[in-house]
């Protein structure tokens, strides 16, 4: 769900105004993906993964996981959780990995990085749980490094909110 339809006036315009149906393609992307809660698409608490996500990307679950899908080993990440208080982060890949991991409550900061070079393996699926209070709204200010510290490029990307919120489309 990444909103690129709100120029349009979003799912709802989409689906009824333009009459597309959500198992058709509007402008390149699938309808039912950019607009699950309005195809009725939305998959179970729980069952979505890292793994569902594009190559290079992160996204945060409204309970505070973090989850990755990489093609590059991570030596080292930070970012920002919107919308939430950050109390605390622990296990996930990070944690498997040996990394170091520290918050920041006031700014909302997750770190991890490995003090003896070791890395989180290509792959995919929860990179760190984050215990927070509140609802996550998203992730800023993302820095993924390589073992040599070398910027990888992970994209933030959005997983679909159907506790009743608007799809973004």
């Amino acid at each position: 769900v990444t909103g690129a339809w709100l120029a349009f006036g979003g799912c709802d315009a989409v689906i009824n105004t333009f009459g597309v149906s959500c198992d058709a393609y509007f402008s390149g992307v699938l309808v039912s993906e950019e607009c699950p809660l309005s195809c009725d698409d939305c998959p179970d608490e729980g069952a979505v993964t890292g793994c569902d996500f594009p190559d290079m990307s992160l996204s945060v679950l409204p309970n505070g996981d973090v989850l990755y899908n990489t093609s590059e080993a991570i030596g080292g990440f930070q970012f920002n959780i919107e919308g939430a208080i950050v109390n605390d982060a622990s296990g996930g890949a990070a944690a498997t990995a040996g990394f170091q991991i520290m918050t920041n409550a006031g700014s909302g900061l997750v770190m991890a990085f490995s003090l003896t070079g070791s890395t989180i393996p290509v792959g995919c699926g929860t990179l760190v749980e984050v215990d927070l209070d509140g609802v996550p709204t998203g992730m800023s200010g993302i820095i993924i490094s390589d073992a040599s510290g070398l910027a990888l490029n992970l994209s933030y990307g959005e997983v679909c909110d159907c506790a009743g919120n608007a799809d973004l489309g």
